[in-house]
Formats: C-alpha cells, sequence, structure tokens
C-alpha cells in the first residue's frame, strides 16, 4: 500500500498512475455462473479514479455481493486543475438561489465525507465524496473512496492490493524483498568527503550511475556560498539559492529541491524517485570554506558489479567574464553612448558565451560595464518648443501659447540655434491650444435611488450621480473631478426581508435495485439566502418544483415467465387435470433467473363434458313409454316413479 508517511511517495503515485485499467481484487464472494453479465462503468476525465461493475444475482442463487470496483486511470490531470474535491464543490456554484455569486470550497480532509463551505459565508453542505476521490485508510495509507468507503490502493493500482515500492522502485508484497536493491551511501565507504576551495579553482566530481533510484544529493555550505552544479550529456544546472520547496525537471527526472537556512549553516537537498536514464556527475563548487556533501541512492545488485560508489575527480571546466563587442552607438546623430559589458565565458572556447547564472561563484569579481561616447555628426535642424504660458482664464475657456526655436545638435553634443528657414515647414509644434475649459463651479448632483435589484435576499440600488454647472445643465464627468469633494455613491445594498430560497441537486448516484426495479438517486437541497448571514439549508423552496431525488435507470432486458396452451383433460367424464409448458423466456430464446414466486402453474383441474355413472342394481331398470328424465327433472322420484324409473332416478347405468 501506498504509505502517505513514506518518503518515496512521489514514485509510488507515478506508479500508481501507471497502473491503467486493471480488474480490481476485491474481496467479495461472486458466484460468476449465477450472475449475469456487465460492463464497467466509466473513469473520471483525468486523474486515478473508480469504475464499478454490477452484477445482478438469480433469486435462488447464494449470491453476497451485487458490486465490484476497480481503480481506473485515463490521463493526468493538466498542471493548473483544481483538486477533484474542489470540483465536486464547484458543482454548487451556479444554483445560487439569488443574483449574489456564491462559491463553495471544500473544507480540507482525509475521509469520504465531502463538506463544502461557503467563500465568504456561513453556509455548509454535507454529502458523501464521488468515487475515485483520494482518501488515507484508518492505518494511514493512501486510498481512494469507492461507494462511500475508503478503499487502501497498492503500487500497482489495485484496490485491496498490499503491494509497495522498493527503494528500487519495483512494486512487490511487503514480504517479497530478494536482497538485490542495494543502498550507496558516499562519498566512497559511507563516509562524508569535504571538498575545500582550492586556488586553482578546481572542485571534485561525484558520478551517480544511470539506474539509480530514490536519489538524496545534500551540501552542507555556509551562507551566500557557491552550491551545485550537475552535468549530464553536456547539459548543465547550477543549483544555487533557489527558491526552497520547488521541483526542478533535469536529466528526464523531476528532483524536489529544498533549502533549509541557519545562522551559520545551509542545508541544500536534492530528491527524486529516479530510476535515472543517464549517469549524472555532481559537482561541488570550490568556496572560500569548507562544504560537506553528501549522497545516497538504490541500484539493483544486477546492475553494477561493486558495492562502492563511484568517486570521479575532475576539474571543472574554466569559467570567467569576458568583454563582449561594444553596442552601437545610442543616437543616430549628434552625441550618443555605446556600452560593453562583461559576460560569461568558457576559457577554453572564448568565443562561446553560457549563462551568467554559471558564473554565479564569480559574481564577486565581475567588471563593470565600460561607456564610451560617440559622435555620429551633426543632426538636421528641428523645431523646438518652449513652455507653455499661464492660461488666459481659470475657468469657462482659455488660451494658452508657447514660443518656438529652430535648432540643431552639433557633432559634439551641443545645440544652437539657427535660421526658421532651416527648419522643415511641415510638422510644426503648434503655438496655441484651449486650457482650463471646465465649467465655473461645477459640482455633482445624485438622483433618486431606483427600486431594489432583487424582490428577496440581498440586491443592489442604483441612481444616476452627473456633474452639472451653476446652471444645472449636465457636462462631462471630468470637469468634476477637479473637485476635491468626491461624488455621491450611485451604488448601494439593499436587503430585502424575503430569503430568496431555490433547490440545489447533487450528481446522480450509482444504479441500484433488481432487474425491473432498478433505480438511482441523488441529493436535493434547499438553499436559501440570508443576506448578511450567507446561504444556508432551509424549508423556503416551492415544493411544486422540487426536483426528483430518485428516478429509473436504463438497463436491458429482464427475463420473463411464458406459457403454452393447456392440454386435452385425463378423463372422458367427470373430474380431472390437464398440463400446459411453462418457460423463462429472455426475448426470443430461453433464460434462467426468472422469479420463482411469480411461476405460472403448469397442472390445472379440468371437467369432462358429462358425469360419470355407477352400475345399476339388479332388477333397476326405466319402464319403457315413460318418460323418466322428465320425473327426474321434475322431482317426482318417489312412490311409484321411484320404481318405474330406477335407472333414471338412482343415476346408473345397465352397460
Amino acid at each position: 500500500m501506498c504509505s502517505a508517511k513514506a518518503n518515496r511517495a512521489l514514485a509510488c503515485f507515478l506508479l500508481l498512475a501507471a497502473a491503467t485499467q486493471r480488474v480490481a481484487v476485491v474481496p467479495l464472494p461472486l458466484i460468476q455462473d449465477s450472475t449475469t453479465g456487465g460492463e464497467w462503468s466509466p473513469c473520471r476525465a483525468c486523474g486515478i479514479g473508480v469504475s464499478t461493475l454490477r452484477n445482478q444475482c438469480a433469486p435462488n442463487d447464494a449470491c453476497v455481493s451485487d458490486i465490484q470496483y476497480r481503480s481506473c486511470f485515463i490521463t493526468e490531470c493538466p498542471a493548473n486543475t483544481s483538486s477533484f474535491r474542489d470540483r465536486q464543490c464547484a458543482a454548487f456554484n451556479t444554483i445560487g438561489p439569488s443574483q449574489t455569486q456564491y462559491t463553495w470550497a471544500p473544507v480540507p480532509s482525509t475521509s469520504c465525507q465531502l463538506v463544502c463551505m461557503q467563500n465568504g459565508g456561513s453556509g455548509m453542505l454535507n454529502v458523501l465524496s464521488a468515487d475515485g476521490t483520494d482518501c488515507l485508510t484508518a492505518s494511514g495509507d493512501h486510498g481512494v473512496c469507492a461507494g462511500g468507503n475508503c478503499m487502501s490502493t497498492g503500487c500497482d493500482g489495485i484496490l485491496g492490493s498490499r503491494k509497495v515500492l522498493d527503494e528500487c522502485n519495483r512494486c512487490l508484497a511487503p514480504d517479497a524483498g530478494d536482497g538485490r536493491c542495494v543502498r550507496f551511501l558516499g562519498p566512497t565507504g559511507g563516509t562524508r568527503i569535504t571538498a575545500t576551495h582550492k586556488q586553482d579553482g578546481n572542485s571534485t566530481s561525484y558520478i551517480i550511475p544511470a539506474g539509480a533510484s530514490t536519489i538524496n544529493v545534500t551540501l552542507v555550505k555556509k551562507p551566500h556560498e557557491k552550491g551545485l552544479v550537475l552535468t549530464s550529456q553536456g547539459v548543465w544546472y547550477l543549483i544555487s539559492e533557489q527558491a526552497p520547496g520547488r521541483d526542478i525537471q533535469m536529466f528526464g527526472v523531476i528532483f524536489h529541491y529544498t533549502l533549509r537556512q541557519g545562522l551559520t549553516f545551509d542545508v541544500q537537498t536534492l530528491l527524486a524517485p529516479g530510476p535515472l536514464p543517464n549517469d549524472i556527475s555532481v559537482q561541488v563548487l570550490p568556496n572560500s570554506s569548507s562544504s560537506s556533501a553528501l549522497f545516497q541512492y538504490y541500484l539493483l545488485s544486477t546492475q553494477v558489479g561493486t558495492t562502492d560508489m563511484t568517486v570521479d575527480s575532475q576539474e571543472i571546466p574554466g569559467l570567467g567574464w569576458k568583454y563582449k563587442a561594444f553596442s552601437s552607438c545610442s543616437a543616430s546623430c549628434g552625441l550618443g553612448m555605446k556600452t560593453s559589458t562583461a559576460k560569461c565565458t568558457d576559457l577554453e572556447y572564448p568565443d562561446r558565451y553560457i549563462p551568467d547564472e554559471l558564473c554565479g561563484f564569480l559574481a564577486d569579481s565581475r567588471p563593470q560595464p565600460i561607456v564610451r561616447w560617440c559622435s555620429m555628426g551633426p543632426c538636421p535642424p528641428q523645431w523646438k518648443a518652449l513652455t507653455w504660458s499661464t492660461c488666459s482664464a481659470a475657468c469657462g475657456g482659455g488660451v494658452q501659447t508657447r514660443p518656438l526655436q529652430c535648432v540643431q545638435m552639433q557633432a559634439d553634443g551641443m545645440e544652437v540655434t539657427v535660421n526658421s528657414s532651416s527648419c522643415p515647414i511641415s510638422g510644426i509644434p503648434p503655438q496655441k491650444q484651449p486650457c482650463n475649459s471646465r465649467p465655473c463651479q461645477p459640482h455633482w448632483q445624485a438622483g433618486a435611488w431606483r427600486p431594489c435589484s432583487t424582490t428577496c435576499g440581498a440586491g443592489i440600488q442604483t441612481r444616476p450621480v452627473v456633474c452639472v454647472d451653476t446652471r444645472g445643465q449636465e457636462v462631462d464627468s471630468v470637469y468634476c473631478e477637479d473637485d476635491e469633494t468626491p461624488p455621491p455613491p450611485s451604488t448601494t445594498q439593499c436587503t430585502n426581508s424575503q430569503a430568496c430560497c431555490s433547490w440545489a441537486t447533487q450528481d446522480w448516484g450509482q444504479c441500484t435495485g433488481v432487474c425491473g426495479q432498478m433505480s438511482m438517486s441523488r441529493s436535493v437541497l434547499c438553499l436559501c439566502d440570508g443576506g448578511s448571514t450567507g446561504l444556508y439549508q432551509g424549508s423556503g423552496c416551492n415544493n411544486t418544483s422540487r426536483p426528483e431525488n430518485t428516478q429509473k435507470c436504463l438497463q436491458a432486458s429482464c427475463p420473463i415467465w411464458q406459457t403454452g396452451a393447456w392440454g386435452p383433460c385425463s378423463v372422458t367424464c367427470g373430474p380431472g387435470i390437464s398440463h400446459r409448458a411453462v418457460y423463462c423466456m429472455n426475448g426470443n430464446r430461453t433464460a434462467t433467473g426468472c422469479d420463482v414466486a411469480t411461476q405460472p402453474s403448469s397442472v390445472n383441474v379440468c371437467q369432462a363434458s358429462k358425469p360419470c355413472c355407477t352400475r345399476c342394481a339388479s332388477g333397476c331398470a326405466n319402464i319403457p313409454g315413460i318418460d323418466c328424465s322428465y320425473v327426474k327433472r321434475t322431482g317426482q322420484c318417489n312412490g311409484y316413479y321411484q320404481q318405474a324409473c330406477c335407472q333414471a332416478c338412482s343415476n346408473c347405468c345397465n352397460t
């Protein structure tokens, strides 16, 4: 399981995200033969989510659970994407009951309960988190919410798995270690090597090999001393006084950089889950006093032939300052300046300039820029406007004037006045302009307040505010803006005694129930705007417009009972029985899973078209010539007719 306390949390998360679309191993006793198949629900658009599969159990089978969960992953969320809890709370933003806009933000939580607080108010919503929300189990392991429960997730991305990452980024069961992941602590022999300042500017270089994982590079140095230079395949990175707590992508991996500052020493640390695609050279820049560096990483024993860290002493390439060529003259005519600045360069290749940050440890010795004057010859004569005169009127409109001169800049930078005929005729600056055109004694005037913008809750009232002159006529507002008196407010808050309430709904939940009666549900809340008290859950909503909180689900056809025609009666007289066929059908095919409680009967009692009779006693018969059926029908079977119509009255047969 991915522990929240583990130092390898980043690597754990990356491998977890890579475990896409794996079938979940959830300890639920399911009998496959007694369920009908279904489809996994879709995963969320980005990030790690949860997909569900619902199994429908046959009525007579011992099916204990009807749902399975698995983790799923489509793509990483963009860097500026808000969290999944933020997006769940933001779903309520568009349902404000009044014109006042409220937003909802989640209360920090590691459980599967989503609590949303109203920004700037006292409103609160409390619902279950959606499947796929990050959470922590009771043991502190990383997990995701599934059906309202926090289920732990192994590094293989499977819910309920106990696999963890070892230091070599292998996803293994807790007791599956084979001893092949070896720690390398160095420099060599697990000792700390001190790289002291050398007058020739040399430094010590340490090699961290390709394939290394769980990398820790720590440098202890005095404040404001130089840091580390990391090199791989000709690419350089200078790690100096960076902003702490940031991620730096270098050489195909992400390093997390921290800086702990003290009174006498600073501690710089680079952590990366790895693995490294190529060797990295770590160089400690020479300092005025000693610096202490510590390196740690892990490798599989099959990747190296020795358990000693490789130490490679090299000289840091010679860096220094070199003046670039002078810039062009700052002026196209007359007198200007040109500048030459010192840039960082590789002294082995003097014409190759590199970023100045790599010469940061030589900042104190960087030469100052060189500035030289440059002359580009005299400039063409041009008009020069002198200062405007005072306005002829304080208000109501006046005039300002200014004189013009025809001047020429000489090659030595001196400006001389020349004859006006030497200046161009076109483009002569204006010598007169209007001024102080604002009306005299303008002031602000406010109109009557308009009705409140809402009929319930908080709203806004507005009124016209204009600038008028002494005659009461409206003039441009710029004339009143010079006045020290600010304009009266044109808007104000207004509150109605009646609170605004409207219905708010959450997303539909999972489809539940049995075949033919499946439904889904959602939370339906009545949100009211209490003005200064903010939003709250109330009872002022119109019940006739209340959204449904349950609805039927779309589903495949269900199996039903069908019967055939009744067969013939089993006897030719009196009562008997008849049979018919009963089938469980799904469309045109026989199926299983029909409800036994509603199964139609296949046997029925039947009655033959004539009654059955018993054999007559000896001498019992009807005397010819008498209508014995009439005698029996009219109830005269007594006395004489009892004997004369013995067979009819006794209901017997002589054959």
